[in-house]
């Protein structure tokens, strides 16, 4: 009797294992390792809302934490979101909406599931599922109510603290990654790039004539309008692509794993969405206003071998582009091409 761990030894292990990180899975490793040792159940699942979507953990007795993401359907997890209310399942209870792929936890013969949502601002964020605890008097209510409580408080300094993390990278009107970002990244993959022997590359983006555009429609159609463009870069690049605000009217890319063949060939992609786009004057009787972009590529390793160098040989492609006129794309090995041939000194027009 004297090694049976007290309600202040539950407590104490609880507020370190769901406190002590503000990484997700390391928070919901630290909860079931504690429901495990004081409440006794033979699985756990911890589901988190994502939209249309689940977000779920679980784990058997002595084995490790399975994470997965399922569609949202209708199960007794939907329903326990959907009231805020707990749910006991017992085998048996059919007419309740068991749904084995989203509720049910692989290896486990069910006879009992406990389903408690966990909350955030009085909305139902996820659940905890309690599989099999065995007999449940007060003292395991009391505990399992305590971990309910701390794993909804800790979600919730998660979630704030990611959201404060998103809000430091990203810019603000054009909701896509800011400068500083993008250079913590472009470092970042040109490491990887030069550990593995592999390409990369850079594109700087200009809008041509948004002033005259802002002149004309005003500043806020003009916003309007770099949120377009922000979007048109996102779709006609990778999801492992990084798009970023680089200036007032000026975006970048990085693009890994991605030579200056490929690059040009992305860029000119993107050239033509802009092109063919309208954009919003304000006057629903118009079709919108065109408006064009130029982009200047640099590559890796052929143009530059360090993360601002690759930058300013982008930078320097993009300002050869605007000596050149609007709407084209020109890389920087077209620069060193043509200085080369005459000699060094910069090639006219």
């Amino acid at each position: 009797m004297g090694d049976r761990p007290t309600t202040t030894d539950y407590y104490r292990e609880l507020c370190r294992g769901v406190h002590d990180t503000l990484d997700l899975r390391g928070m919901i490793e630290g909860a079931m390792g504690c429901a495990f040792r004081f409440l006794g159940p033979e699985g756990i699942t911890v589901m988190i809302r994502k939209g249309k979507a689940l977000e779920k953990f679980w784990q058997v007795r002595e084995r490790t934490v399975e994470e997965e993401t399922i569609r949202l359907e209708s199960s007794l997890t939907e329903q326990v979101l959907t009231t805020a209310e707990e749910i006991t399942y017992r085998r048996g209870d059919i007419e309740m909406g068991f749904n084995s792929t989203i509720d049910g936890v692989p290896g486990i013969e069910i006879r009992e599931i406990r389903f408690v949502p966990l909350m955030r601002r009085g909305r139902a964020i996820g659940t905890l599922g309690l599989f099999n605890c065995g007999p449940w008097d007060e003292e395991t209510e009391s505990r399992a109510r305590g971990l309910v409580e701390e794993t909804g408080r800790a979600l919730r300094n998660i979630f704030h603290h990611q959201r404060t993390e998103h809000l430091a990278i990203t810019d603000e009107l054009t909701a896509i990654y800011n400068y500083r970002y993008l250079v913590h990244m472009l470092q970042q993959e040109l490491k990887r790039s030069l550990r593995f022997g592999r390409a990369l590359s850079v594109a700087m983006i200009d809008v041509d004539n948004l002033k005259s555009f802002n002149d004309t429609y005003g500043h806020l159609r003009g916003s309007a309008a770099l949120r377009d463009i922000a979007q048109l870069l996102k779709r006609g690049t990778r999801a492992f692509d990084i798009v970023a605000k680089y200036g007032g009217d000026e975006f970048a890319l990085v693009l890994p794993e991605t030579g200056a063949k490929q690059a040009f060939l992305t860029a000119e992609r993107i050239r033509k969405a802009v092109e063919a786009h309208r954009f919003s004057t304000g006057d629903e009787r118009s079709e919108g206003e065109s408006l064009t972009i130029k982009i200047g590529i640099a590559s890796f390793p052929g143009d530059a071998q360090l993360p601002m160098q690759l930058l300013d040989a982008a930078d320097r492609a993009l300002y050869e582009a605007a000596r050149l006129g609007k709407n084209l794309v020109v890389s920087y090995s077209e620069i060193t091409e043509k200085e080369a041939a005459w000699g060094g000194e910069r090639a006219p027009r």
